[in-house]
């Protein structure tokens, strides 16, 4: 038997309709759908091509606020956030970490609707989450460019 191709754009069309979901072009740039393979269950991928991305936000966000001696990249990042700027990371960690609950809660669950009401509210919140993690994410590239000696293990151990 032959199996059909599977046009992710039409599909996805077919449940916006259904579920009243983001534009699928919109939704495509910020997190990259077109990967999606096909297998029955596209509401339930794409849900997970949403926490993929912010899960990645949250081991970068982590690293920064919880440094260990193992990291050497964020103990040296770290040094250029300012008190301010480290409670906003921290209040944006916790803002990430509510979407990383709610999608184990709702892979629990195994609902349509419940996937579709997920990808909703979080593809809203990335939009407002991103500008404050490009901020960040900006201090973070900056650090780079200073002549400043890297530290390493012996300057924190030594």
């Amino acid at each position: 038997m032959k199996e059909r191709s599977f046009n992710l754009e039409k599909e996805y069309e077919n449940l916006k309709k259904k579920y009243k979901l983001p534009d699928f072009k919109k939704l495509n740039r910020e997190f990259d759908l077109e990967e999606i393979e096909h297998d029955g269950f596209l509401l339930r991928r794409i849900r997970t091509r949403l926490y993929d991305k912010v899960c990645s936000f949250i081991r970068i966000l982590e690293s920064l606020l919880y440094p260990n001696g193992s990291d050497m990249a964020s103990l040296h990042e770290s040094k250029f956030f300012t008190e301010k700027d480290m409670n906003n990371v921290s209040s944006l960690f916790k803002k990430l970490m509510l979407i990383d609950r709610y999608y184990l809660l709702v892979d629990l669950e195994e609902d349509e609707y419940k996937d579709s009401e997920f990808i909703n509210t979080v593809y809203e919140d990335w939009l407002i989450l991103k500008k404050d993690l490009i901020k960040y994410l900006e201090i973070m590239k900056e650090s780079w460019k200073g002549e400043d000696k890297i530290p390493t293990e012996k300057d924190y151990f030594g």
